[in-house]
């Protein structure tokens, strides 16, 4: 199951769980070994984020996903004159930037200018979270949110806190990034991914745990990320899948998921790696839709089918996957939803820049 020789494979794959405070950061890092296996480490904070994307381009080339909204409900960004998210990200001004990127109090209502809704709790209202913006409910979410069971980018309650954790890595991390001309490169907006990785010192992507979680463990039954055994028995699940990814887990990290993790986060940051190991190893997909409203505006979850999102179907726990119930492989894609392995979607060195910014 290892590459081809011809394919260009991340020396590093890390997932970062991403919220709105330090404290609530966690990565954890899949290392390429000579022997062309991963090496799975132990959950660790994510530290400054103004340093972060740099350490990750120290083991370059790298590919990084994290579990915040990397795009714009092509809805609004239309009505907003917004027709690349990336070009958005890095050309937006001081004044317009900081005002996009503070959330709105009650009884006051969102706007285009200042989507962001709301900043506490009290008063607020779905009605008058699409009143503000004169748009539909269903015109705020993106393509890949439903299918995957994500939340709209621009809402700020709730235990995921999607909003607030969109605004503090765009702030971050990729506003930064992109303004400074860093070697970072934003999947699906810069070209297809296997190009990207080969010709970038960090491809950053949007990889969603709860999506990884489903797929790959399946039914668990009623469990709870703030139950530390509940942690243990899901890390052991996941880690009983990694021979069949040709990884494994370092000692660390088998003594770490054996106590049941640090937090909630670290477990997510392990669901997420396990995740994107599974798209580099060619058992979920690598690629994004053709349409440029997805790859100019909305972009797209690394590893969520295409064809599943066209049907309008939820990601169901069998999709592509199966329950770790051992070390073996995953089982191979259901024929017709058109699954490709980086190699297949083009993990060499070739042009790609079908939503190159302006």
């Amino acid at each position: 199951m290892r590459p081809r020789a011809d394919t260009v494979t991340p020396r590093l794959v890390v997932h970062a769980d991403w919220s709105a405070n330090r404290p609530g950061r966690w990565l954890v890092r899949a290392r390429l070994a000579g022997d062309g296996r991963y090496r799975v480490e132990a959950p660790e904070p994510a530290g400054d984020a103004a340093t972060l994307l740099a350490r990750l381009a120290a083991d370059a080339p790298a590919l990084a996903g994290f579990d915040f909204p990397i795009g714009l409900p092509e809805p609004y960004a239309r009505r907003h004159g917004i027709m690349d998210f990336p070009a958005f990200l890095r050309e937006e001004g001081e004044d317009a930037w900081d005002r996009f990127r503070t959330p709105v109090a009650p009884p006051a209502l969102p706007s285009l200018d200042q989507p962001f809704y709301p900043a506490r709790p009290g008063g607020a209202s779905r009605d008058a979270f699409v009143r503000g913006l004169g748009l539909a409910f269903g015109d705020l979410v993106r393509r890949c949110d439903g299918p995957a069971g994500a939340s709209m980018p621009f809402w700020t309650l709730g235990a995921s806190q999607c909003g607030r954790a969109a605004l503090a890595g765009w702030h971050e991390l990729l506003r930064p990034a992109l303004r400074t001309g860093a070697d970072v490169a934003l999947w699906p907006f810069a070209g297809d991914l296997g190009d990207l990785a080969g010709r970038h010192a960090v491809t950053v992507v949007e990889a969603y745990p709860g999506l990884c979680i489903r797929r790959l463990l399946g039914r668990q039954g009623r469990w709870s990320k703030q139950r530390s055994g509940d942690r243990a028995r899901l890390a052991a699940g996941l880690l009983a899948l990694l021979p069949g990814l040709d990884a494994e887990p370092t000692p660390a990290l088998r003594d770490a998921a054996s106590a049941g993790l640090a937090t909630d986060h670290a477990f997510d940051a392990l669901a997420g790696v396990v995740g994107l190991l599974s798209v580099v190893r060619g058992r979920w997909p690598a690629t994004a839709p053709a349409d440029p409203a997805v790859r100019r505006i909305e972009g797209w979850l690394v590893g969520l089918d295409p064809a599943t999102a066209r049907d309008g179907g939820p990601i169901s726990a069998a999709s592509g996957s199966g329950p770790a119930t051992g070390s073996g492989p995953l089982p191979e894609p259901a024929p017709g939803h058109g699954r490709r392995s980086f190699a297949r979607a083009g993990w060499s060195a070739r042009s790609g820049r079908a939503a190159a910014s302006r």
